[in-house]
C-alpha cells in the first residue's frame, strides 16, 4: 500500500467560580453568559450558546453528548462547542518520532515498526496500530529538507530521507516496510535497504484527500500535542478517535480538550484575512501564527488558578503590538467568542490593550497585562460584515506584547 504525507480588567476564574447573580448581572450586559448549571464534575461541555455544563462523566452517543452527574443532559452535537476532560496538564516528550495524521496534527510516539499496510506505535503507555492510509508521514530529525518535502507532497511516489554524507538524501520510490534496525523501498525496479538509524524521515505519497467530515473535531492531548479527526466514540474511560476511517483509542486522561466543527462554529483560525497591518517600535518583527504565540510557542494563558502553570490551548491566534487583523463575516454569525490574554512566554512582561470591532465601531476592549488571568470574550456581531481584532501597545511599549485570541470563534447561535 502507498503512504501518503503531509505535515500539517476580566479575571479568568471568573467562568467558574462566580456565584449565579454575579452571571445574572453579566448576562444583563453585552457580555454573552458563560454559566455553569451544574457543579462538582470535571467534565465540562461548552455549547453554542455560552454555557458551560459539567458533570461526572461523558459519553458520545451516536449523534448526541450525553453529560453524568447530579442533573444528566443531552446535548446535539452541532449544539456542542467542545469537551474539557478535566485532564491534567502534562509535559511534552522529547521522545520518539512525530507522528502525523493526513486530517492534521498528530502524536509523538515511539515507533516500534511499519508494514505495507499499518504503523504500530506507543503513544505514552498505550500502543495504536493504525493503517497506513491515515498517516500523513513520520518525522525523526526536522529540517528544511524535510518541511519543503512536506509542504511539497508527491502523489506518485514515496519519499524516505536519509542522511548523507553531504546532507539530506531524498530517495524516491515505493515504500515496502520497516523493521528495528532497516527501511526497505523499491526505488529503480529493485528492493533497496536503509539503515534506520540514518532515516530523517519517511514521506509517503498523497492517495487521498480528508473530507470535512472526517475533520470534524480537534483533539487536544494533555501534553499539549494536538490533531484532526472524527470522534467516533467517548466514555469516562476512553476516546476514541477516526482518522481517515482508522481508530485511535486513547485514555481519557490523555486527552485535555476536543473542539467540534460545525456549520454553527467557524474558528478564525481557518479562515484568511480579509487584511492584515503588522507594526512593530522596538520589539523584533514576528508575524502573526496559528495556534501558536507569536513566538511560535503552543498558546500559553494564564488561567487564573492561582499555581502560575497556566493552560494550553490548541486552537487561537497568536499576535504582537501593533497587529490589526480583519475577518469578513461572510455567513453571517451572530457571535464572536475568544479567551484572551498575554502569553506566558512573557513572563509576566507585557502592557497593552486590545479591541474588537464591527464594521469600525468598538464592540469591546480591555487593557491587558503580563501575569493577569486571560479574559473572557463573548460579544454579538449580529448583522456586521467585517469583524476586527486590534492589540495596540501599552505603557511598555511593544517589548512583551504577546497577545493570543485562544480559540478565537464565530457562532451562529440563532
Amino acid at each position: 500500500m502507498v503512504l501518503y504525507f503531509r505535515f500539517l480588567i476580566f479575571d479568568f476564574r471568573f467562568v467558574r467560580m462566580v456565584s449565579v447573580l454575579l452571571l445574572a448581572a453579566w448576562w444583563s450586559g453585552d457580555a454573552f453568559s458563560q454559566q455553569t448549571a451544574e457543579a462538582n464534575g470535571k467534565f465540562v461541555v461548552e455549547t453554542v450558546g455560552g454555557e458551560a455544563f459539567s458533570g461526572t462523566g461523558v459519553q458520545k452517543s451516536g449523534g448526541k453528548i450525553v453529560l453524568a452527574g447530579d442533573a444528566a443532559r443531552e446535548f446535539e452535537i452541532d449544539e456542542v462547542v467542545g469537551i474539557e476532560t478535566g485532564a491534567a496538564e502534562t509535559k511534552a516528550s522529547d521522545k520518539g518520532q512525530k507522528i502525523l495524521f493526513v486530517t492534521g496534527g498528530g502524536l509523538r510516539g515511539v515507533v516500534d515498526s511499519v508494514s505495507a499496510s499499518s504503523l504500530e506505535f506507543v503513544f505514552g503507555d498505550s500502543p495504536v496500530s493504525i493503517g497506513l492510509e491515515a498517516i500523513a508521514g513520520v518525522v525523526w530529525t526536522d529540517s528544511q529538507d524535510v518541511q519543503n518535502l512536506l509542504n511539497n507532497p508527491s502523489a506518485e511516489a514515496d519519499r524516505v530521507v536519509v542522511e548523507g554524507a553531504s546532507g539530506s538524501v531524498i530517495v524516491s520510490g515505493l515504500f515496502e516496510g520497516m523493521n528495528t534496525t532497516q527501511l526497505s523501498i523499491q526505488y529503480q525496479g529493485q528492493s533497496r535497504s536503509v539503515d534506520r538509524a540514518k532515516i530523517q524521515a519517511i514521506l509517503p505519497a498523497r492517495i487521498s484527500v480528508p473530507t470535512k467530515q472526517d475533520v470534524a473535531a480537534t483533539v487536544t492531548m494533555s501534553d499539549g500535542q494536538s490533531f484532526r479527526g472524527k470522534v467516533f466514540a467517548m466514555d469516562s474511560e476512553s476516546v476514541t478517535v477516526s482518522v481517515m476511517q482508522q481508530e485511535i483509542k486513547l485514555p481519557v486522561d490523555a486527552v485535555s480538550t476536543i473542539a467540534f466543527a460545525s456549520d454553527r462554529i467557524l474558528r478564525l483560525t481557518e479562515l484568511e484575512p480579509v487584511s492584515v497591518s503588522e507594526e512593530v517600535m522596538f520589539a523584533p518583527a514576528r508575524e502573526w501564527k496559528r495556534n501558536k504565540s507569536v513566538s511560535g510557542n503552543p498558546i500559553r494563558l494564564n488561567d487564573g488558578s492561582g499555581d502560575g502553570s497556566g493552560k494550553s490551548y490548541g486552537n487561537g491566534l497568536g499576535m504582537q503590538a501593533r497587529t490589526q487583523m480583519i475577518f469578513a463575516n461572510e455567513k453571517q454569525f451572530d457571535r464572536f467568542a475568544a479567551l484572551v490574554g498575554i502569553d506566558l512566554e512573557t513572563e509576566g512582561r507585557g502592557d497593552c490593550l486590545v479591541s474588537v470591532r464591527g464594521d469600525g465601531i468598538v464592540l469591546w476592549s480591555a487593557r491587558l497585562q503580563g501575569g493577569q488571568p486571560a479574559l473572557p470574550v463573548n460579544i454579538d456581531i449580529a448583522g456586521m460584515k467585517q469583524i476586527e481584532l486590534l492589540v495596540e501597545l501599552g505603557e511598555q511599549f511593544d517589548l512583551s506584547d504577546h497577545v493570543d485570541w485562544a480559540d478565537a470563534r464565530f457562532l451562529r447561535t440563532r
